[in-house]
């Protein structure tokens, strides 16, 4: 009886959307012509800091909904 009741305690203090939606920690940048995975159509979100620009597509963002990177030096969190 104490195995049956433990695995539901464990269960419910879980932080399921830490599972579903693991954060993008290591991230790779590339020029616009390198990113040929890419439709003519797909929807970007772009992030300035200083003289510098990065653009991260929603579709990558929809799926881990959460990056942590740095531009120009400074810390940024994109998220979607």
């Amino acid at each position: 009886m104490v195995i049956l009741a433990a695995a539901p305690a464990w269960f419910v203090r879980q932080n399921h959307f830490e599972w579903m939606f693991a954060p993008l920690d290591s991230v790779a940048y590339g020029s616009v012509g390198d990113a040929s995975f890419l439709t003519d159509d797909e929807m970007i979100m772009g992030v300035q800091a200083g003289d510098r620009a990065v653009g991260f597509p929603i579709r990558q963002l929809a799926y881990h909904h959460i990056v942590n990177t740095e531009v120009a030096d400074e810390p940024v969190v994109a998220t979607y």
